[in-house]
């Protein structure tokens, strides 16, 4: 039982691992340098999760320049309620006149207590629509 369920866990790996380099492949643009002479902005996609990981990206989200990197697109998983707050309090405190940018909900990959087995469909659900969000947004950063 733990043979197939080890075997089925490398399958998933290599099949998101192949199609992740594909979609690479298909929607990579040439490289282009940011100069700050530029005034060139920065499409920002900003993935907040539950635990410190919001807080920290939180801290490197107030340090960004809001005429820079702009518009910021703040991916959430649907069940994260207090994530989506921080980063609408973040926007409101960063005193930009412009709104630019908005909150996305995903589907979570796993919830707590969720068995690994049934976190298989989830987690390719949930990547799935990671992948058509960052294909839809095309993000600089």
């Amino acid at each position: 039982m733990v043979d197939r369920l080890l075997y089925a866990v490398y399958a998933v790996t290599l099949i998101v691992l192949l199609v992740s380099r594909i979609l690479f492949l298909i929607f990579r643009e040439q490289p282009q340098i940011w100069d700050i002479k530029s005034k060139r902005r920065l499409k920002t996609l900003i993935v907040l999760g539950s635990g410190g990981h919001t807080a920290e990206m939180m801290s490197l989200v107030r340090a960004l320049p809001c005429d820079v990197y702009a518009p910021r697109c703040y991916v959430v998983a649907k069940t994260d309620g207090l994530s989506a707050d921080k980063a609408l309090r973040a926007e409101e405190e960063s005193g930009s006149k412009l709104k630019e940018y908005d909150i996305v909900k995903i589907p979570r990959s796993r919830e707590v207590g969720q068995s690994w087995t049934s976190s298989v469909g989830t987690t390719l659900r949930a990547f799935l629509s990671c992948i058509l969000l960052v294909a839809g947004k095309r993000p600089d950063l």
